[in-house]
């Protein structure tokens, strides 16, 4: 089983040199050495395509690319301040079965970025656990989430750390703490496939640049809005909207109550926009 590990870390660490198309990674140009050209032959490349693998190079790799869309049985955990590259990839699972307690993420992240990848399916498709608490800043670059329950939920962590979104896309339930605060930036806050979830909690301070929070269609055609509800034993949450639109329409302290479905309870919420 070492010998075999060893082999994966050594694929691993070659596929890591490589981009999502193949090649290198562009590099600040050094002066070259006159020397001989090595005769050996070049490092095979590994498709990371198996939860095996994956979990391989999540273990002993910095930067992971994901060579293949994967059907989770089971969650990966990234940690270290490590790098997951989707390549636009897909995981999915693992697989949520009504009425069976499940405690599964399909990422869990103490730490780190993750980018280029759609999670979905998973009963808490990327958060932490008790076993793997969130411990440093995490990281959501171009990321899509939808589940048929959490997209996020973190809950672990000992408010050292952030959580840090960017052109990401968000469809169920998202709700954190154990973070020091949040910020969403060009991101999308939805209603999951399902059309059961669509809600955002947060239980630390978050603020929100350039969002857009879609509704849904009901059954009679009317719009149901997005949540944006904290629980009412929770107090001193602040929560700052910033050029942020329902649709097309931009949020105003005058609009946000009507466009927006809120439960404030004794937190403040702040919206600001550039246009006045």
């Amino acid at each position: 089983m070492k010998n075999y590990l060893a082999i994966l870390l050594a694929l691993v660490m070659a596929v890591s040199l490589m981009g999502c198309s193949g090649n290198q990674e562009e590099t600040v140009p050094t002066e070259p050495e006159v020397t001989a050209a090595p005769e050996t032959e070049a490092p095979t490349e590994m498709v990371i395509d198996t939860e095996e693998k994956l979990d391989a190079a999540l273990q002993y790799s910095g930067y992971v690319e994901l060579g293949a869309s994967l059907e989770l049985t089971r969650h990966v955990v990234m940690s270290n301040d490590g790098v997951l590259d989707g390549c636009g990839n897909i995981l999915t699972g693992p697989q949520y079965v009504e009425g069976v307690p499940a405690t599964e993420n399909g990422i869990t992240m103490r730490s780190g970025r993750l980018k280029n990848i759609t999670v979905r399916d998973a009963y808490r498709c990327i958060g932490d656990s008790k076993e793997n608490p969130q411990t440093g800043n995490v990281r959501l670059e171009n990321v899509t989430v939808d589940g048929p329950s959490y997209a996020l939920n973190f809950g672990y962590g000992d408010f050292t750390g952030q959580l840090i979104a960017d052109g990401s896309t968000f469809l169920g339930w998202s709700s954190y703490t154990g973070l020091d605060a949040a910020t969403f930036t060009d991101c999308t806050f939805g209603w999951d496939s399902t059309g059961a979830n669509g809600n955002l909690r947060p239980y630390v301070d978050t603020i929100l640049i350039g969002c857009t929070f879609e509704g849904k269609t009901a059954d009679d055609g009317s719009t149901v809005p997005f949540n944006i509800s904290l629980r009412e034993s929770i107090s001193g949450i602040t929560i700052t909207l910033e050029d942020c639109y329902v649709g097309d329409t931009l949020l105003t302290q005058e609009n946000v109550f009507e466009l927006l479905n809120l439960e404030l309870f004794e937190n403040e919420l702040y919206v600001s926009n550039s246009e006045g």
